[in-house]
């Protein structure tokens, strides 16, 4: 259901939102706040010995703060798993550097716990540099042979974009026939919570502040009068 919204744009509609100036009531902002299309499929229901029939409208929205907010997440921890993965390579004091073998092993730990397994693209290879030892009293000349751990990190940009694409969808049914999508999107983005009435008593226009009390009656008579 995303990718039609690929294949076919045009059926893509905007959502848009004004907001109201509180002081004069009148709108001074019109944003874009989602994006969208919808699809219509009959759909049978049968409760007992009756078949109901209806067309569904299904509503495949995506709403644009979702997609910022989670496609900057996703940089984030790409980020921090970038910086993580390269301390794999650097030997600390009094710790034996890892072997091939258990680097591999901690990146694909890390790559797993974070989830981006496809999304980052890992190479561990070791060199061999070969270093001429000179003659020194007792000590004969050699060469010596230096193991040297090289490390590539690659973010694979092509699974990185289709999942960006993927996000902030939301998907949406309704049994009315020619319901808009703002009048669907509206209310979800804002319903009821009752919370907000203790808000309200607690800030403006109220301001009630805090009182410790402990009898009923006295925190009826501080609210009502």
């Amino acid at each position: 259901m995303i990718g039609a919204a690929f294949d076919d744009p045009d059926e893509v509609r905007t959502i848009r939102r004004e907001r109201i100036d509180l002081t004069s009531n009148q709108p001074n902002e019109i944003e874009e706040i989602a994006e969208g299309y919808e699809i219509y499929a009959p759909v049978t229901a049968s409760p007992g010995l009756t078949n109901i029939q209806w067309q569904e409208q299904r509503l495949v929205i995506r709403s644009i703060s979702s997609v910022k907010v989670e496609a900057r997440d996703l940089d984030v921890r790409l980020t921090r798993i970038d910086a993580g993965l390269q301390q794999l390579t650097i030997r600390k004091q009094g710790e034996r550097r890892l072997s091939k073998k258990q680097i591999n092993h901690a990146i694909a730990k890390t790559l797993e716990r974070y989830q981006v397994e496809s999304l980052i693209k890992t190479s561990v290879t070791i060199t061999l540099n070969k270093q001429d030892v000179r003659v020194y009293k007792t000590r004969v000349a050699e060469t010596r042979a230096k193991a040297e751990i090289v490390f590539t990190i690659q973010r694979d940009e092509e699974p990185i974009r289709s999942l960006k694409e993927r996000m902030g969808w939301r998907f949406y049914a309704t049994n009315h026939p020619t319901l808009e999508q703002n009048w669907v999107v509206f209310p979800c983005r804002k319903p009821y919570l009752i919370e907000d009435g203790f808000s309200r008593l607690k800030g403006p226009p109220l301001g009630l502040s805090p009182k410790f009390l402990q009898s009923e009656s006295r925190i009826i008579e501080l609210i009502i009068f």
